[in-house]
């Protein structure tokens, strides 16, 4: 017979919670065989641009990314907040933006976030949240409903966050009122 081969990451102690009863103890134990621990992306500075290399291959279907020099510092000096789901969600985004050309830093999260980094964190949400929206719409083939339920939100949530990014239904998707 086939066998299957089961991934599951997680930042939390699946032992812990089975002991307090908020995870099952038998998928703890099961899961639990073969733990690797990995460390955020920030602590492993040399895994970024190969990655980032790698995530905006894999959103150009394939084209050859090139990064300019400042996209490339900015790759290395931001610290990657949300790990490697970030990076490749900031790929998909920097892929598009720059619409086959080379992807720049502007194209990237960022910009030092010392300075303004409340604006900034703030845009940050802002451009994640967008995407992860336009992403279940797409999904959903734009479906609210569907879409809203997918992000765990009220379709009127929903609504307001898509007049909120700008983000219209295509046209002849909206019911024609009479």
């Amino acid at each position: 017979g086939k066998s299957a081969r089961v991934v599951a990451t997680t930042h939390r102690d699946l032992e812990a919670l089975a002991e307090r009863g908020a995870f099952d103890a038998g998928l703890a134990a099961e899961l639990s065989t073969e733990v690797r621990e990995v460390p955020p992306l920030r602590q492993r500075p040399d895994d970024i641009v190969p990655l980032a290399l790698l995530f905006a291959e894999e959103a150009g279907e394939g084209a050859r990314a090139r990064f300019s020099p400042g996209a490339l510092a900015r790759l290395r000096s931001y610290p990657w907040p949300g790990n490697v789901l970030e990076l490749r969600n900031a790929m998909e985004r920097a892929v598009v933006l720059a619409s086959g050309s080379e992807i720049l830093a502007e194209h990237l999260p960022g910009e030092g976030m010392t300075d303004g980094a409340d604006g900034r964190l703030r845009e940050h949400v802002d451009s994640v949240e967008r995407d992860a929206i336009v992403r279940a719409l797409a999904e959903a083939n734009h479906n609210q409903t569907h879409a809203a339920k997918k992000l765990g939100l009220s379709r009127r949530a929903l609504i307001y966050k898509m007049e909120k990014y700008g983000l219209k239904p295509p046209p002849g998707t909206a019911r024609k009122r009479r």
